[in-house]
């Protein structure tokens, strides 16, 4: 349930994201150890709070689970304590924690077989010197009582170390890589996690990971920042953020997982969320500045590079923040030049050689290795009154290069230049929406603000842009009511004030209407009339867009020869325009989707392949998760139930991450499957969730229907009387009130009659059945 997840914040790890390849390598490393019987190490290494760690959990959990290994844990701190390195892992798995030193000691000869020299060394090693006779044990005498240990741990299965913040432990890496070079005969793997930049200034420890990635058995594994994709499902996994403040998350922590985590954290301790209608939101909004407490490091170690760097340097630096997280060192020296410095190549070498940027092998591109560091320059910027000029200078680039627009909209709002940031910021708008990515409200809330500051007279054309564009997204969210008011509000505006293509527009969107309300006549009136509008103010693709909604009008009415005939005419409308591309999909996917219900399945898949192509250069998420929802109709049709399956789940995966209403059909036609494939108890479980969100928003009483549809097969197939009661009287009252007629129902409630266990089920089910059975043979 919504807002159920904040009393389990922190205590929950979090979702381990991707990393697919890094997990296999690490299985197998753990598999080779236990057939060759030898010790290895793998050491991953990056930057911080790109998930190393977790990594590592992952591994040690999934050994554990299985029976695969004994998990041993050491860790490694910048001032060591009681808990740190090899000692702190003896005292934590012999548990001698608050012990006196005879009871510790006698654990330790009660859990090792120790001779009583052996004993004496390693208690003094472990729990310190306390008399006058005790000696710490020399490295040979330690690398022994250590592969001695570890054999004892591993007489009936590996053991795998896992060493943290190896950056810290130069004793630590001194003796497994001596123990791995020496000893043949020991299952033992050690997974060290140490960042690269804390390592460049540890010369000891920098030494010896290079000393043990020379020897035998030993490999390296670079963990990098998760990719755009893979950060946005690690935030969607998290805790159920609303559409817009996920996108920030996202935005802020540019690929870094524990960034993400610790943000998110930050935001719970300080009490900032509060539940929304779509998620968690802050109660006051999005601040401009990440919490101090999560950059007081990186504020330092860049306040520290000032003083250690000349100013013209400095200055350089930040300019590379202001151009974002991914830097072309083309346009790194372009601005730098605007500003009036030079860029040193011996700059970049030094920042990548210590960690605050990542370069690839020709130096064309550099990284911030954290965003945190990227932050702390842009908070440095604004505290010394430099921030608005910076940020002009990386403008003029991106606008004269053709840049991103959301980073050049924001960089021109930050440079004071409102009237200028209007195009880029429509464009962006537009680009997200297209793509099918409801969280767009940021930009324009961004942009709406922006016209009211530079006081733009209610008959300027781009209110009635700004407008529709709401009309788009509240359409996109299932906000049918919000989107039809806008539309008819800017319709009224446009006829008014003369805004042609607004007016087309608008006129496009009293289609859409019409089309949902299945008023396929009036749909039709209307969507003509935009496009003749549209083709009379050159908005060619505007006007095609129009004739691809006729079609589906066509459709609806049954007229497939019409419907077919005006998707085809769209289909090289869009092509010719390289900003009409983002349309270039919809003709194909229409025609997938009725050669579909026409039962030509080649056909719809070829169709829908023409139309994966487009939407893959695109972007185009929401086509893309339609696609796999086609594909995963004609698996069922075709009786691949574990095809269907696999694209449904990968459709409501993609419509999830973007926070997209269709979540909920690919949801239901996944339950569907999962009731055909017999798998009633998880299909309940997963069904019930989604009802619970259904009846909590109060959305589509048709899809509650559909879930309890489910959740009859379910609960007859499981015997569950009382929660067949409640399914059966609710889905009889929706049925009856309104005459809905459902294949998928009726073969649902076929299969809850042939599964009850109780004759008063079947004879209830066995009604829903044949009464949805009789309305389609009306309707047919």
């Amino acid at each position: 349930l919504r807002g159920a997840g904040l009393g389990l914040w922190g205590l929950r790890p979090p979702p381990l994201v991707d990393r697919d390849a890094e997990r296999k390598a690490l299985w197998a490393a753990l598999g080779d150890v236990a057939s060759s019987g030898e010790p290895a190490a793998v050491v991953l290494r990056g930057p911080p709070g790109v998930g190393k760690s977790r990594l590592a959990q992952w591994v040690a959990l999934e050994g554990n689970e299985r029976g695969r290994c004994h998990v041993l844990r050491v860790a490694h701190h910048a001032v060591p304590d009681d808990d740190h390195g090899l000692p702190g892992m003896f005292r934590r798995e012999l548990r001698l924690g608050g012990l006196p030193r005879e009871e510790a000691v006698q654990r330790i000869r009660d859990h090792l077989d120790l001779d009583d020299g052996s004993l004496d060394l390693l208690a003094t090693w472990v729990l310190g010197v306390a008399r006058p006779e005790d000696r710490e044990p020399s490295a040979t005498e330690k690398l022994s009582l250590l592969r001695r240990c570890l054999a004892h741990w591993a007489a009936d299965r590996p053991v795998l170390v896992l060493v943290d913040d190896a950056h810290y432990g130069a004793i630590a890496l001194r003796l497994v890589s001596a123990l791995v070079r020496r000893v043949r005969k020991l299952p033992v793997l050690f997974v060290f996690a140490l960042r690269d930049d804390l390592l460049v200034q540890r010369p000891e420890e920098s030494r010896r990971v290079d000393d043990l990635l020379q020897g035998p058995r030993t490999s390296a594994l670079a963990v990098a920042p998760l990719g755009e994709d893979h950060q946005r499902e690690l935030v969607r996994k998290m805790l159920g953020l609303e559409g817009s403040l996920a996108a920030e998350v996202e935005r802020r922590t540019a690929g870094n997982p524990a960034f993400a985590v610790q943000l998110v954290n930050a935001w719970v301790r300080s009490g900032e969320l509060e539940v929304g209608p779509a998620g968690f939101r802050l109660k006051h909004g999005l601040p401009d500045e990440l919490p101090s407490d999560l950059l007081a490091v990186w504020t330092e170690r860049v306040a520290s590079l000032a003083e250690e760097l000349p100013f013209e340097d400095m200055e350089a630096f930040e300019l590379a923040a202001m151009l974002g997280v991914d830097v072309e060192v083309r346009a790194w020296r372009d601005v730098c030049a605007r500003a009036g410095i030079r860029l040193r190549p011996g700059l970049i070498g030094r920042l990548v050689r210590t960690y605050l940027l990542k370069a690839d092998p020709r130096m064309e591109r550099v990284t911030f290795a954290h965003n945190g560091v990227r932050e702390a320059l842009l908070l440095r910027l604004r505290a010394m009154g430099r921030e608005a000029r910076s940020a002009g200078f990386a403008a003029d680039y991106l606008l004269a290069h053709g840049g991103d627009p959301g980073r050049t909209a924001e960089l021109l709002l930050a440079s004071d230049r409102l009237d200028d940031a209007t195009e880029p910021l429509l464009a962006i708008i537009e680009d997200e929406l297209a793509q099918g990515d409801l969280r767009s409200s940021r930009w324009l809330e961004l942009l709406e603000g922006v016209l009211r500051d530079l006081g733009v007279p209610s008959t300027d054309e781009r209110w009635g842009t700004l407008w529709l564009n709401w009309a788009w997204l509240f359409r996109l969210q299932g906000k049918r009511e919000e989107a039809d008011q806008l539309a008819a509000r800017t319709e009224k505006a446009a006829r008014r004030h003369g805004w042609k293509a607004v007016l087309g527009w608008a006129l496009s969107e009293a289609g859409a209407t019409a089309l949902d309300r299945a008023e396929y006549a009036e749909a039709i009136s209307f969507l003509e009339e935009a496009e003749g509008v549209l083709r009379e103010a050159g908005r060619p693709e505007s006007a095609a867009h129009c004739r691809n909604r006729i079609a589906v009008a066509w459709e609806s009415l049954g007229r497939f020869d019409r419907a077919e005939q005006s998707f085809r005419s769209c289909l090289n409308a869009f092509v010719d325009n390289p900003k009409s591309w983002v349309f270039a999909a919809t003709p194909w996917l229409g025609l997938a989707q009725l050669y579909q219900k026409q039962g030509r399945l080649d056909e719809a898949l070829d169709h829908a392949a023409q139309a994966r192509v487009w939407s893959e250069r695109m972007g185009q998420h929401a086509n893309l998760a339609l696609i796999e929802l086609l594909e995963g109709e004609v698996a069922r049709y075709r009786g691949d139930l574990v095809g269907a399956d696999d694209h449904y789940r990968r459709s409501a995966e993609i419509y999830e991450t973007f926070h997209h209403p269709m979540s909920t059909v690919a949801t239901l036609n996944l339950a569907v499957v999962g009731v055909l494939r017999g798998q009633f108890a998880e299909t309940r479980a997963m069904t019930e969730s989604l009802l619970a969100s259904l009846l909590e928003a109060d959305r589509r009483p048709a899809f509650a229907a559909y879930a309890r549809s489910v959740l009859l097969a379910c609960t007859a197939a499981l015997g569950d009387q009382a929660a067949f009661d409640v399914h059966h009287r609710e889905l009889s009252a929706f049925l009856e009130a309104t005459g809905a007629a459902e294949p998928d129902i009726a073969k649902l409630a076929s299969i809850a009659a042939n599964r009850a266990q109780t004759a008063s089920m079947q004879d209830r089910a066995l009604a829903i059945q044949r009464q949805q059975e009789k309305r389609l043979e009306k309707k047919a």
